[in-house]
């Protein structure tokens, strides 16, 4: 069994003290421009079935960032992964208004070739662009894998290098990650 949502440690505080400037009008419109202001993001487990319907929107977003791939969950499917114990989510709120931000979508299993090994898989990473800035992102990323460590005896995150311009590459290095391997595609059918 997986140990994923078998206990749940208290959710964390991320801060910086930098802001882009469409987080910083929303934070205070009545001073507009770039400016620093203390900000948390409120990040830790949530299931997916008490967040999929707040979580629409944010989905909608990342998809339209990454128009390229086809759009079409089982929703189903990440119901039963939920049931079975194998999927989490990391999500960031912000703590003032508790507005969700951001969410990973953590996948565990087992190794088909290795049977005692749990894998922990990111299927999905995203943060709203206006708390991409600074280090809030990387904050983000490191406490979610911070988080998913002891729960996995393999962490891996597959990374699109068209996206950001290869920025996840970076950030994903700078936490200890090594590339590992590259995915080819093609079309089927």
């Amino acid at each position: 069994m997986n140990p994923i949502l078998k206990t749940r440690p208290a959710p964390q505080l991320v801060t910086t003290s930098r802001l882009s400037t469409k987080a910083a009008l929303e934070a205070s419109p009545d001073k507009p421009g770039p400016r620093t202001v203390p900000v948390q993001l409120k990040v830790g487990w949530e299931r997916f079935s008490d967040i999929i319907h707040e979580a629409r929107h944010l989905i909608s977003r990342h998809h339209a960032e990454m128009s390229s791939e086809p759009f079409n969950p089982d929703w189903d499917l990440f119901y039963l992964y939920e049931r079975a114990g194998s999927l989490g989510v990391w999500t960031a709120r912000t703590i003032d208004s508790r507005r969700l931000v951001g969410y990973i979508v953590w996948i565990f299993t087992r190794g088909l070739h290795a049977s005692s090994t749990i894998f922990a898989t990111a299927d999905a990473i995203y943060l709203a662009p206006e708390w991409r800035e600074g280090v809030i992102g990387y904050k983000f990323l490191k406490t979610a894998i911070n988080a998913v460590r002891p729960r996995a005896d393999i962490v891996k995150v597959e990374v699109n290098q068209l996206y950001e311009q290869g920025r996840m590459g970076v950030l994903l290095e700078r936490l200890g990650f090594k590339h590992v391997g590259t995915v080819y595609q093609t079309n089927g059918r």
